[in-house]
């Protein structure tokens, strides 16, 4: 697929005033995927693993609507928790 393939994907022709670069201005993270970041942080520092694998591995969509980024993937962790102690 070549640029203007995917200029017509957009539902954009070679003459169209947007350019790729309009496509994405102005979008924002959602919440959905600010807090999927912060996960991938606590993650990483739990484990004391390098958090760019994760940040790679991130499969992102935008919602057309809301101009906002979200995470398909986001990452999860489960900690496990010491037994309790009888009293």
């Amino acid at each position: 697929m070549d640029f203007n393939d995917k200029l017509k994907l957009y539902g954009q022709s070679n003459g169209s005033p947007e350019s790729p670069k309009d496509l994405w201005e102005g979008m924002t993270f959602s919440d959905q995927a600010i807090g999927a970041l912060m996960v991938s942080l606590q993650k990483c520092l739990i484990e004391q693993t390098d958090i760019t694998g994760i940040l790679r591995g991130l499969k992102l969509s935008r919602h057309m609507d809301t101009n906002q980024i979200h995470v398909l993937n986001p990452p999860t962790f489960k900690i496990d928790h010491p037994p309790e102690e009888e009293n």
